[in-house]
């Protein structure tokens, strides 16, 4: 026969296991959501660089986002635990690599309408999650970055460094494309890494980076104000997205550069609220 005080030890282990439980699910709760919520600012800047395809070249751009994504979604996968699945209400990192293989698998003929579909369904993530609605947006703990992103970022400023010398020495429109998309690649890459880039690259690079884009936006505005070379209304227009959008930019690098991270969730979030409101802009 049980005794009462066998009973009362019993009920009193059943209890605390009960509250031991409910303590872990609560924190696991917890970084669930810090972990949608990384994920999904990390995907903001991916909806405002797919609204704002300019369009000279929709095949290159489509090949670029797919590269993009891509690490995008292997970045993400590395954070993920698996018990954080079941308590995380929606998965950033299994939709982009839907939305990835979805683009990738277009032919090249509809690539502009699979960015502008992909461009929509990374737009949703934020109807869906609603990140930023009722809390601000939290510091994250820095994390270990892969030698994929690494090798990215320091490809990318490459590269972007070396078309920039290009639209130096002859600013056209083509060579204005090209600078464009290679200025895209440094800075989502960059992005991906705020928290971490100081053990990546040094400040020389991204004050080069910086010096770079603020000549871009001159020379543009330059191309366009010209007498003396003629380009075409539509060649303007797109010079004009260039330009807004290599200013944008340049406010994400300086906020990272001061280590200002809520500065850029601003800046992408009021872009973003933008577009919202008046889709053409």
């Amino acid at each position: 026969m049980i005794s009462k005080q066998t009973n009362t030890i019993r009920i009193l282990v059943v209890a605390c296991l009960i509250l031991c439980c409910l303590y872990l699910i609560g924190v696991v709760r917890r970084e669930a959501r810090a972990l949608n919520l990384r994920n999904v600012t990390d995907s903001l800047i991916l909806s405002i660089e797919f609204t704002t395809e300019p369009g000279m070249d929709y095949i290159q751009a489509k090949a670029d986002y797919v590269e993009i994504l891509y690490k995008y979604v292997r970045h993400m996968e590395n954070r993920h635990i698996p018990l954080l699945f079941f308590f995380s209400r929606s998965n950033i990192a299994g939709d982009l690599k839907r939305v990835v293989r979805d683009l990738e698998k277009a032919d090249e003929l509809n690539a502009r309408e699979a960015i502008e579909k992909a461009s929509e369904a990374i737009a949703e993530f934020f109807t869906k999650t609603k990140p930023f609605t009722d809390e601000s947006i939290i510091t994250f703990e820095s994390e270990v970055i892969s030698e994929e992103i690494q090798t990215a970022i320091k490809d990318s400023l490459q590269e972007a460094h070396e078309k920039a010398e290009t639209c130096a020495n002859d600013s056209n429109v083509a060579n204005f494309e090209a600078l464009y998309r290679a200025n895209r690649k440094a800075i989502v890459y960059l992005y991906l890494a705020r928290f971490e880039y100081q053990e990546i690259v040094d400040e020389e690079k991204l004050r080069t980076f910086r010096t770079d884009l603020n000549a871009t936006c001159y020379r543009n505005e330059a191309l366009q104000d010209s007498d003396t070379v003629e380009i075409s209304e539509e060649e303007c227009s797109r010079l004009t997205v260039y330009y807004g959008s290599e200013l944008r930019r340049l406010g994400i690098l300086y906020a990272i550069i001061d280590n200002n991270i809520q500065q850029a969730y601003d800046l992408l979030q009021t872009e973003m609220a933008a577009r919202k409101a008046i889709p053409d802009i």
